[in-house]
């Protein structure tokens, strides 16, 4: 660490309209705080400092710091809050105005002690936002606005030019930072024809409609029995099966575009449900008239079967 005392010295104190906090349990003294990272609605300045000290290496965003000044305003100072150190490099000029000063150390309080004159507070560096758990969900998307989202969630400004590269759209509808949804792996016949069927379609429920209905206009109703076939290849390369094989072959077919889906069963019939965001959609391709949610005599299922009808 190294002690720094200069002519003019100070300390911004942000209060901010937050978009992006971190929420931590109020019982945790030890780690337990919000970061203040939001829009700045309004800038406090103190320049009574009595002694501060920071890492030689100010300009890295691990930097830690510690400052040391009286009367003040203790609601303004509390664990989370933003703050910015700045310093006067020139013990010379008694002139210097506070929007000179030079940016030493911008981060959050993370520990505050408090006396009868004065108080003493600790800062971390903007490092203190990489703690926290981020989230991404997109869907078809440019590359610019996913670096430039990524980017402004650390609590940085940035512009994106991107003349001269490919600005490309990205399908990201089944992706995010803490989980991902594969396509494809149900078998080279099945995953072809999906991707043929959906193209370029994003959206969940709307990939779940294109594949119900090539499903209702192509597959042919054969009489109620358990399953014929030993595989959904089997099915589609068919096009002709019971309720059993048609259910085999949609699940499959919604799990290849990325979908949760299984079998089940209900009163002498098998048909599919797909989730999306929670919410359960029955599919029931044997009849060319029954769109999504229409099920054969209005049917409620008894049974999930997963990925394979059983009887």
């Amino acid at each position: 660490m190294v002690q720094v005392k200069l002519a003019k010295s100070g300390l911004e104190i942000y209060e901010t309209k937050d978009t992006n906090i971190e929420q931590t349990s109020k019982n945790d003294e030890k780690e337990g705080f919000v970061l203040h990272n939001g829009q700045i609605t309004e800038i406090a300045y103190y320049d009574n400092i009595l002694q501060n000290s920071f890492e030689q290496d100010y300009e890295d965003i691990s930097s830690n710091g510690s400052i040391d000044f009286p009367n003040v305003n203790e609601q303004r100072f509390f664990k989370g809050k933003k703050v910015c150190l700045k310093k006067a490099w020139k013990n010379e000029d008694k002139n210097i105005k506070w929007e000179d000063l030079n940016t030493v150390l911008l981060g959050f309080i993370t520990e505050q002690k408090y006396s009868t004159d004065n108080i003493e507070l600790k800062i971390s560096g903007m490092s203190k936002l990489l703690d926290q758990e981020k989230e991404f969900t997109f869907k078809k998307t440019k590359r610019s606005k996913i670096i430039k989202r990524i980017i402004e969630s650390s609590g940085l400004k940035c512009k994106i030019n991107t003349k001269g590269l490919k600005d490309d759209s990205i399908d990201y509808t089944n992706v995010s930072s803490t989980s991902s949804s594969t396509t494809g792996g149900q078998g080279e016949d099945i995953d072809a024809k999906v991707k043929e069927i959906i193209g370029n379609e994003t959206d969940d429920y709307k990939k779940m409609v294109l594949i119900h209905e090539w499903l209702r206009k192509n597959n042919k109703y054969s009489s109620y029995k358990c399953s014929k076939k030993d595989s959904a290849s089997a099915a589609l390369k068919s096009l002709h099966n019971n309720c059993a094989d048609t259910s085999l072959l949609s699940c499959a077919m919604y799990r290849s575009a990325g979908l949760e889906s299984q079998v089940v069963h209900g009163p002498n019939h098998f048909w599919t449900i797909i989730t999306i965001n929670g919410k359960e959609y029955e599919s029931d391709a044997t009849s060319r008239q029954r769109k999504i949610n229409q099920v054969w005599k209005g049917l409620k299922y008894s049974k999930k079967c997963g990925d394979k009808p059983s009887c």
